[in-house]
């Protein structure tokens, strides 16, 4: 979280790409690049269930 500009930041050399923060944002801002929303949600759906 950025306090100076009260904004969430992805540091890209830690994400992994699962998409979590995507499919959580309540403002539905964040966007992976080269997923689509439906493909995200399969993706949590799958970790969530224990599949990956």
């Amino acid at each position: 979280f950025n306090e100076k500009e009260g904004v969430i930041e992805i540091d890209e050399a830690l994400c992994h790409g699962c998409g979590v923060c995507a499919g959580v944002c309540p403002r539905q801002t964040i966007q992976l690049n080269y997923y689509e929303d439906d493909q995200i949600m399969c993706k949590i759906d799958a970790l969530l269930a224990g599949g990956m």
